[in-house]
């Protein structure tokens, strides 16, 4: 029975294992077959590399679960990442994600970064600007009504 569990840069393989010995018996002429049980011995080995086509941006992304994908959508709003200042985004929308933590992601291509990339819902300040509709809607009724198919164009 083999085990696994993983830890920073190293995994850890746990095992059972039975061994059959054969002793002899001093103090009697016949010999005895003895079992010995060895359980939970714990070995440690580095973990596997990504492979090298793969970035963690790219593993981070096949990790989420995807909740809403579709045709961009350009919306506004104001970001404010962990310890730094507010700023303005606009960025067309294409996916919304789930991350292990039941966080919601926005994912889109941000112009003003020029670049793919990943915004947390809980991270985005005041209203999300729908640009299509010319409509200000809280981050949370955004998130519904992109569940909803509303901003899709028809």
């Amino acid at each position: 029975m083999v085990e696994e569990q993983r830890r920073g840069g190293y995994e850890s393989v746990t095992s059972s294992a039975t061994l059959m010995v054969e002793a002899e018996l001093s103090k009697c002429d016949n010999s005895a077959k003895v079992e010995c049980r060895f359980s939970n011995s714990v070995f440690w080995r580095r973990k596997q590399k990504l492979a090298e086509s793969e970035s963690v941006y790219d593993r981070l992304q096949r990790e989420q679960s995807v909740v809403w994908e579709g045709e961009p959508i350009t919306v506004g709003f104001d970001y404010q990442p962990y310890l730094k200042e507010p700023s303005r985004r606009r960025v067309n929308i294409t996916a919304m994600q789930r991350n292990e933590l039941d966080e919601i992601l926005l994912v889109g291509y941000c112009h003003d970064a020029q670049q793919e990339r990943t915004f947390k819902l809980t991270s985005v300040c005041g209203e999300v600007l729908v640009e299509k509709l010319g409509v200000s809607v809280l981050p949370g009724v955004f998130v519904n009504d992109l569940q909803a198919g509303k901003y899709q164009v028809a």
